[in-house]
């Protein structure tokens, strides 16, 4: 049985807490979180649950749920100066779900802005679709 390693984020409002199953991360670039009430991700509003975030390209992070696919995310580099949690959440507007700001895999320096977050960095390839 995995044992559930909480994640705290500041910024976290309105009770919504996300979870890590221990050993989940089964890819080199994959994560498995759990959000206990809906989270914003690049304009798309994913429900409470259980999904799997990938990367899958230099800027496309795939997310699926119950291992099938739910939607595509673009996403800029990052980084921080010190270790953290695995995702951040920015402060949502009155009345509106957390929205997804960075992923650092296992918690690391190096990670990605989403895409709302990344709107004032260089424009992302052309190619590259949200599934949105």
């Amino acid at each position: 049985m995995l044992r559930l390693v909480k994640l705290a984020s500041a910024g976290l409002v309105c009770g919504l807490v996300f979870t890590t199953p221990v050993g989940a991360a089964t890819a080199p670039n994959t994560t498995v979180v759990n959000f206990d009430g809906p989270v914003r991700a690049s304009g798309k509003t994913l429900a409470p649950g259980t999904y799997s975030f990938e990367r899958i390209g230099a800027h496309v992070i795939a997310v699926s749920k119950d291992g099938r696919f739910v939607t595509l995310l673009r996403a800029l580099p990052t980084t921080r100066v010190d270790r953290g949690p695995t995702m951040t959440l920015r402060r949502p507007a009155a009345g509106a779900p957390a929205e997804l700001a960075t992923w650092f895999y296992e918690g690391g320096t190096l990670g990605l802005a989403f895409e709302s977050v990344a709107k004032a960095m260089p424009s992302l390839p052309a190619c590259v679709s949200t599934g949105s």
